[in-house]
């Protein structure tokens, strides 16, 4: 029996733009990510540190910028580091300048502030001064939305006040049909389907109101499954066309790398 995951051929670049390193597995996720390269027809991992929890301190800040790019120089063309900020610090607009110099690829902030949140507007405007993309963690919950959780009308806010931003909403918001519609309108907005999730035509939802050209592959890795995550690629019913722009050509574009 032939296996339906056959009809595709494997692709020959992937760039997986949501993978981490988390500050209490740091060794065994350099190793995972490492074995990703190993593995799969990987362009490059764009690795972003997640240290402190969501509301790290200035120090656990640094010590995860910059565990992530010494990692990253290891193998720099295959490694993009990203840099964490956590927007309640005064000098996040700083540390987003002394990782810059250092070659980061983008930027990031995971829960300590929501994107529209006047707090975050210094981030953003260095993001445009440096031009680097800002990934944003979004997520729509039923339950146990966590303080200051960025959720998809908190990204339309932001995109809509700094329409040359290059945003990133990432996980399609957790919840496609709610995430995509917020920023529907918003041409300054790309999202990636990253996390564990198992649901089927969640990139059909996200070519629907972002069109082929604003989604991006990322997996989550190492918290969530590379495979799992790419399975949904396999699965979806899209073009090979489609299917290259999502892999590479659109966070090639977008990051210029």
């Amino acid at each position: 029996m032939v296996s339906r995951f056959a009809k595709f051929p494997t692709m020959e670049k992937i760039i997986d733009m949501h993978v981490h390193l988390w500050g209490h597995s740091v060794e065994s996720d350099q190793n995972a990510l490492r074995g990703m390269l190993d593995r799969y027809p990987l362009a490059w991992l764009g690795v972003i540190p997640l240290w402190g929890g969501h509301y790290p301190s200035r120090e656990e800040i640094r010590i995860g910028n910059d565990a992530t790019l010494a990692f990253c120089k290891t193998d720099p063309a295959r490694l993009k580091a990203y840099v964490t900020v956590n927007p309640c610090h005064a000098n996040s607009a700083e540390e987003l300048q002394r990782c810059y110099d250092e070659g980061v690829t983008a930027a990031k902030i995971w829960v300590a502030s929501r994107a529209d949140d006047p707090v975050t507007f210094p981030v953003a405007e260095k993001c445009i001064e440096l031009n680097l993309p800002l990934l944003l963690h979004s997520f729509h919950k039923t339950v146990g939305q966590l303080p200051h959780e960025t959720d998809a009308q908190h990204v339309a806010g932001l995109a809509k006040r700094y329409p040359e931003l290059k945003i990133v909403m990432a996980h399609l918001a957790g919840n496609p049909l709610w995430g995509c519609a917020q920023i529907a309108d918003c041409p300054n907005v790309w999202s990636d389907f990253s996390g564990s999730y198992c649901e089927s035509d969640t990139i059909e939802t996200a070519i629907y109101y972002l069109g082929e050209n604003h989604v991006l592959f990322g997996s989550d890795a190492p918290g969530a499954d590379y495979l799992n995550n790419w399975g949904k690629m396999v699965d979806a019913k899209i073009t090979p066309e489609q299917r290259h722009k999502i892999a590479y050509e659109n966070a090639h574009q977008l990051y210029g790398c």
